[in-house]
């Protein structure tokens, strides 16, 4: 079953980044903790969005976010 979420979970967040580009232009959507964005901005970047109020989303001390399969992400649209 963790396999099969964390596919579905992965599967929504590319159809979202379809929804979100559209016909634009933009670069490859990357989530805290991968590349040079580190894990440690992962609270500041829900916050900012309202994750925890709107979204009933918690981080946890180590960073991890609840419910288990939340994902998080940004990408640039470019002009």
């Amino acid at each position: 079953f963790d396999a099969v979420a964390s596919a579905l979970a992965e599967a929504a967040a590319d159809a979202a980044e379809e929804e979100i580009k559209g016909e634009r232009k933009c670069r490859t959507r990357f989530s805290p903790g991968y590349a040079d964005l580190s894990l440690a901005c992962q609270g500041a970047l829900l916050d900012f969005l309202g994750a925890p109020v709107y979204l009933g989303v918690a981080i946890g001390e180590s960073g991890l976010m609840s419910p288990l399969k939340t994902v998080s992400a940004v990408m640039g649209i470019i002009g």
